[in-house]
């Protein structure tokens, strides 16, 4: 059975419109830093980024936290 493969790059040029979205990011930001100590001078990969929707949470709480996603 062959399954059709769905644009990313289409959907995420209006990912971010829907509130619900935004609100998760920040969850999952959330989560993470309330598990692991976030300091200045760490490092971190955010790997499967998608939008990028949490990358404003680490945004001047490390030094280097860059986003790479797969899709497209």
């Amino acid at each position: 059975m062959q399954q059709e493969k769905r644009d990313f790059d289409h959907a995420a040029s209006t990912w971010d419109e829907k509130p619900q979205r935004g609100k998760l990011a920040q969850d999952i930001f959330r989560s993470i830093a309330a598990a692991v100590e976030i300091r200045n001078g760490m490092k971190a990969l955010d790997f499967g980024c998608g939008t990028a929707g949490s990358r404003p949470g680490w945004r001047g709480l490390m030094d280097d936290a860059p986003s790479v996603d797969a899709g497209g």
